[in-house]
């Protein structure tokens, strides 16, 4: 059991993961998620050579870690400018995989520290502004909620000031008789927006690697509205990106959902998120407008409404 805890602690101590930290953990008796889960959120070095590989396997190693392992290679890429961006969305992406996953204040805090580090350094040889913009609003984001994490630690629900930011500018919703705002709830609203931030800086070096796709001429950010008299009114942001990953977001009231398809043939679309709750979108682009049906099932009731969207400049 002492054995176990040292392999432990000198493991999830260390600053940069390598293949022997993967063969001590594996010899340990860690499961490969538990393996895979610390491999996202570290640095890491690893030799994933055939050879290496084979040596890997011979002792044990998962193939599902092995595959973690590979993932975190990227290919050398050809200037200085894409390398510090793969750089800047390794650091935000290790926080982003942090909170998926769930971290503990004291490792959010470290993790916290350690990607603003890495992004500090690699943002000042990059010349893109509206990657740079987006990056250090989601390590602000990301910070922001260390402190309220920290401010709060042995508080279920925030006050004051962070109170009003939570209701006003999060769109947090007060709860219950007292209309309290929860402290989990206040870190999740902020985490959304990091991750906003996030995607749109990831966007920005796919667009770089991938400058066109199908979704092309629905490129952009919308203001889209339900237009059914018969229906439930909302409104929203649709954005999509020009990059080959992720596609985009829809934000309504706040809520943001991650698309999950665009299928696009002439002039018409098919839009689906990932939220099974959110609206799936058929429609047609028109010049600067898009117009089309809205389907969502509501309490098992499907409800179809029609829309209109205006592409912002």
């Amino acid at each position: 059991m002492k054995a176990l805890l040292l392999i432990l602690t000198l493991v999830f101590q260390a600053s940069t993961l390598s293949n022997a930290d993967i063969i001590q953990m594996t010899l340990a008796g860690f499961a490969p998620e538990t393996i895979i889960a610390k491999i996202k959120t570290s640095k890491s070095s690893f030799d994933t050579s055939p050879t290496s590989l084979t040596d890997l396997k011979s002792k044990g190693v998962a193939e599902s870690v092995l595959r973690a392992m590979i993932d975190t290679e990227r290919p050398a890429l050809v200037s200085d400018e894409t390398n510090n961006q793969e750089a800047a969305i390794k650091a935000l992406r290790r926080l982003a995989n942090g909170v998926e996953i769930g971290v503990n204040l004291a490792d959010y805090s470290a993790l916290v520290a350690d990607a603003k580090t890495e992004l500090e350094s690699s943002l000042k040889t990059i010349t893109s502004d509206s990657f740079k913009a987006s990056a250090m609003q989601a390590m602000a984001e990301y910070q922001f909620a260390a402190s309220v994490w920290l401010d709060h630690r042995t508080s279920e629900d925030v006050y004051g000031e962070y109170k009003d930011l939570a209701i006003k500018q999060y769109g947090v919703k007060p709860q219950g008789w007292m209309k309290v705002v929860s402290r989990n709830n206040f870190l999740q609203a902020i985490w959304r927006e990091a991750r906003r931030h996030y995607e749109a800086a990831l966007y920005s070096t796919e667009a770089r690697a991938n400058p066109r796709t199908p979704t092309a001429t629905l490129v952009g950010t919308w203001l889209i509205r339900t237009v059914s008299a018969t229906s439930p009114q909302w409104s929203g942001k649709l954005t999509i990106f020009d990059g080959a990953q992720v596609l985009g977001y829809l934000e309504l009231e706040r809520e943001n959902s991650r698309i999950r398809s665009v299928s696009l043939q002439g002039n018409r679309f098919h839009l689906e998120l990932k939220d099974k709750n959110g609206p799936v979108l058929d429609g047609q682009i028109v010049g600067n407008q898009i117009q089309g049906t809205a389907t969502l099932i509501k309490n098992n009731t499907k409800i179809v409404a029609d829309f209109v969207g205006t592409r912002l400049p």
